[in-house]
């Protein structure tokens, strides 16, 4: 059965993965060199997926925090992509992201089409 999470205010994780693959998400984004948002509109709702993202990409500049409190060397930022043919859903993506990301103003399809997983 698959488990959704929807974008919501207040998340609800009674189920240990989803703590486990919020926190991996945040290790895996604090040192990715390269992150593609394909269609994600990045709602206001989603508290919490902002808070993930934006630490992720906070620590690509700072160092990912260790559990000693202090933090690992940064990695730098990654070379972010948007693919999505709607304005405002890109615009909350870079703004969380706070550097230039690369914005392709098409569907997922054309885009593929087009050569963007060269």
């Amino acid at each position: 059965m698959p488990l959704t999470v929807p974008p919501d205010y207040l998340k609800n994780f009674e189920n240990d993965i989803f703590k486990h693959l919020w926190q991996e998400t945040v290790s895996v984004l604090s040192t990715a060199t390269e992150v593609t948002f394909l269609g994600y509109s990045l709602p206001y709702a989603d508290f919490h997926a902002r808070f993930i993202l934006r630490c992720g990409f906070h620590n690509q500049v700072e160092g990912e925090l260790k559990e000693d409190g202090s933090r690992a060397g940064a990695t730098g930022r990654a070379r972010v992509t948007i693919v999505d043919p709607d304005v405002d859903g890109p615009k909350r993506v870079m703004g969380m992201v706070g550097w230039t990301c690369e914005w392709h103003q098409q569907t997922v399809e054309e885009w593929v089409a087009a050569g963007g997983l060269a």
